[in-house]
């Protein structure tokens, strides 16, 4: 599955059992109904875990960091987990220095955050 919004694009795939969103292009302001949306979809199939790879991210603004803390807020609240999985350097410094790893696992592959998350259903 793949969403589609002002030079975003979200593609949906299930690995070992978990739902990995890999957001592409520009991760802003203009995007964020698109990946809330996708973000929902999975909350709302009652999967347990999600992993976010921003590996092909381009641009990631601050504004970003207060809706990752609104989704870690709320699947936290129903015992579920969100994980970051290969930052570009210039994203993981960002993210880093608003101390999301305190918040939110960080992991250098998608495969390490796969090994580090429960399973969906």
């Amino acid at each position: 599955m793949v969403h589609s919004s002002r030079g975003l694009q979200i593609r949906r795939r299930t690995m070992s059992r978990r739902v990995v969103l890999t957001v592409s292009g520009r991760f802003s302001f203009k995007g964020r109904r698109a990946i809330l949306d996708a973000i929902e979809q999975v909350y709302a199939g009652g999967c347990r875990s999600i992993v976010l790879d921003l590996s092909e991210v381009s641009y990631f603004d601050n504004s970003m960091l207060g809706m990752l803390m609104m989704v870690r807020r709320k699947w936290h609240g129903a015992g579920r987990h969100v994980v970051l999985a290969e930052l570009p350097e210039n994203i993981r410094l960002i993210v880093r220095l608003a101390e999301i790893p305190r918040l939110i696992r960080v992991h250098p592959s998608v495969e390490a955050a796969l090994r580090c998350t429960p399973p969906a259903g």
